[in-house]
């Protein structure tokens, strides 16, 4: 790898593709646990992918490439969630704004979307990303567990206990803890 890495940093893209390749599946476990959708965790791992080819000449111990890229990653993932928190205030703002534009049915179900999406954030990052595959996504358990590289029956228990844990919060018993 060592190699790799000093021939990428002097230009080499066949040399830096292979790098990557030899890390993509690493990279997308992360981003997938960390990132709310798959098109995001893609979205962070595309700009990690720009920013390492970018700043390559800039890896000091090539024998370090593998936390370099990882760190690089944790930064996208982390300037990804301040420019939504940014995008989000300016939604809520312009929400604000059209209040009165608003029919009441429309700001039922905004306010049904905001909760459920408040209850999936109270989820831990595993159990959020099995919930929105299976629901949002459409994918089957057995996808979710190839994508996760989990066993399906491990998959399937995490769905029905983060179903339970969902419907829990929604009655009122905010806190999430083990359903059992």
């Amino acid at each position: 790898m060592e190699n790799l890495v000093k021939k990428a940093k002097k230009g080499n893209e066949e040399a830096f593709s292979k790098l990557i390749l030899a890390e993509k599946d690493s990279l997308y476990k992360i981003a997938i646990s960390r990132m709310k959708t798959i098109e995001d965790a893609e979205d962070v791992i595309q700009e990690t992918v720009i920013e390492a080819y970018v700043k390559m000449h800039t890896i000091r111990k090539n024998e370090s490439f593998k936390s370099w890229i990882r760190t690089i990653l944790l930064d996208m993932i982390k300037t990804f969630y301040e420019r939504k928190a940014k995008k989000d205030i300016k939604i809520q703002t312009k929400l604000m704004e059209n209040f009165e534009k608003d029919n009441v049915n429309n700001i039922i179900k905004t306010e049904q979307d905001m909760d459920f999406k408040m209850l999936l954030n109270k989820l831990e990052d595993e159990d959020r990303t099995i919930i929105l595959l299976f629901y949002n996504d459409g994918y089957k358990v057995k996808e979710i567990s190839k994508m996760l590289n989990m066993n399906v029956n491990t998959v399937k228990t995490k769905l029905s206990r983060a179903r339970k844990k969902i419907e829990k919060m929604k009655q009122g018993g905010d806190k999430i803890g083990s359903t059992r």
